[in-house]
């Protein structure tokens, strides 16, 4: 039987961090076998296992990802959490981790709460701490705390502290959020408070509390997802909704009365003119998988969602783009190992997170080539296209593609590029919006004086800008300030009368918002 697409990309990711690794000793397959220890101390791994974990014949368990992880020097969880993000949004079942059964033993529960006493303190947890206290939490399913408010808490610290966080610090504190929406008792509180922050005045910019919901079937996440379809907060919690709507459908999250509220919200959307491409997309992949769940819906919701679900394309955004990615994964290839072979999964990754309409494909690409060696070459590989396609305006890799890509790649490189984009003349909106939203969430910071040029570029171009466009591009400047921890210019913008009434709402909140730590 070959390996499913989820046991394939952890194959790759365990393969390409084992062959490209620091240790020459362990590039060789017999070599780390020896080295890898089974639960029997003694007992050496048989060469063959590490062969099939890495071709995903045979499924790697956490305990094997922390093995690895161990044997390379890698930080603990930095592959465990990206392997279950593959697996969730695969919706390939994973164990909980194992504790015996009853309540927690003494170790255990003095470090529970240890940590709780931490969570109370904004900037006290990083983003292990929080994983540790996540896996804690859901390693024992009926574990209740008192008061239940303590759950509450727990998530109106961590929420905030995700939505500021970048990288692996980032990638830590959503995988914990995850775990603690899935536990049996916490679930339905995190849920709640995802809603709530959601629903907050200056919050409609962030898409993360929207996107969490995905992972749990609790009734306040289902009611504010199918709202959401309906009667958006703004166009960006739309699409959210849509994306965790796709993830909750064949998980079985809602119940009949819901999936046909959700077919007519989505034969509503079908003949909504105004969708972008990407949201075109998810209507209609949500079409066609409604009506394989719900084929008996009234015959002119059918009617319609058929018509949708026909129109399901990839929809690339520019020909020539499987050469443009061969030729990405190539050159990053080259930079590691000059006789390296075609990697045709890397070369795969690389199209899904530059090209893909599915916007949790790309981040799934991203997050999983940030996993591996292969991340700075990559990184690389793409700004030297990019800065080819902003210079000549014609082929390569579109601005918003590329832009989006480097900038959950973590890295900090194109800064540069982004001050360019947002302050020179002549840069169409379309382009300075996606430059203005990658700002808050790209690596390092601008100084201060950067960012009021940008502010005083971009409200001398205002009259030539769209009022929604200008709007919706001062709210992500006014984020990207407050992700820089820019306080006073922050403050002095949240008072400015000329601001749109949403950045100077986001502004508000951001100054209320408490620092993550690592």
């Amino acid at each position: 039987m070959s390996p499913s697409v989820a046991a394939r990309q952890v194959g790759w990711l365990l393969r390409v961090n084992r062959r490209l690794g620091p240790d020459p000793g362990l590039r060789v397959g017999r070599n780390f076998a020896a080295a890898f220890r089974a639960e029997e101390p003694t007992r050496e791994l048989a060469p063959s296992h590490v062969t099939r974990w890495e071709s995903g014949q045979l499924a790697a368990s956490r305990a094997v990802v922390a093995r690895y992880e161990h044997l390379l020097g890698l930080p603990a969880d930095s592959l465990v959490v990206v392997t279950d993000l593959i697996m969730r949004y695969f919706s390939v079942p994973r164990p909980a981790d194992r504790n015996p059964p009853g309540g927690l033993p003494r170790p255990d529960e003095d470090r529970l709460y240890e940590l709780l006493r931490r969570a109370e303190h904004p900037g006290d947890m990083t983003g292990q701490s929080w994983i540790e206290l996540a896996k804690l939490v859901s390693g024992h399913p009926a574990l209740v705390l008192f008061p239940e408010t303590i759950w509450q808490r727990l998530a109106e610290r961590l929420l905030p502290e995700l939505m500021v966080s970048e990288g692996p610090s980032w990638l830590l504190r959503q995988e914990a959020m995850c775990r603690l929406l899935e536990h049996p008792v916490a679930g339905r509180f995190v849920a709640t408070t995802c809603v709530d922050f959601a629903r907050m005045p200056g919050s409609t910019a962030f898409v993360e509390p929207i996107a969490l919901l995905d992972t749990t079937a609790q009734r306040p996440a289902n009611d504010y997802l199918l709202g959401q379809l309906d009667t958006p907060g703004g166009p960006r919690s739309q699409h959210a909704a849509m994306l965790a709507t796709i993830r909750k459908l064949p998980a079985g999250h809602f119940d009949a009365a819901q999936e046909d509220r959700l077919a007519r919200s989505l034969a509503a959307l079908a003949d909504d003119a105004t969708l972008t491409p990407d949201d075109r997309f998810l209507v209609s992949y949500l079409s066609r998988s409604v009506l394989r769940r719900r084929p008996r819906v009234e015959a002119r919701v059918r009617n319609t969602l058929l018509a949708a679900g026909r129109h399901l394309s990839p929809g690339r955004p520019m020909d020539g783009h499987e050469r443009i990615s061969h030729r990405i994964a190539q050159q990053a290839q080259r930079e590691l190992d000059a006789a390296a072979t075609d990697d045709d999964v890397l070369t795969g990754l690389v199209d899904e997170l530059l090209f893909s309409p599915n916007t949790e494909r790309r981040f799934l690409a991203t997050m999983t080539i940030s996993a591996t060696p292969y991340r700075t070459p990559v990184i690389r590989a793409v700004l030297s296209v990019l800065r080819r396609s902003v210079s000549t305006r014609t082929g390569g890799i579109p601005v918003g593609a590329g832009l989006r890509t480097l900038t959950t790649l973590g890295t900090d490189a194109h800064r540069p590029l982004l001050a360019e984009i947002l302050t020179a003349p002549g840069v169409s909106p379309a382009d300075r919006s996606v430059a203005a939203w990658a700002a808050p969430h790209c690596a390092g910071t601008f100084p201060v004086h950067v960012w009021r040029q940008v502010i005083g570029a971009q409200a001398a171009q205002g009259s030539r800008t769209g009022t929604e466009v200008q709007e919706r591009i001062m709210q992500g400047l006014v984020y990207g300030i407050g992700t820089d921890r820019h306080h006073d210019l922050l403050a002095d913008l949240g008072n400015d009368p000329t601001m749109p009434e949403s950045a100077r709402a986001t502004a508000s909140w951001l100054l209320r918002t408490p620092p993550s730590g690592a």
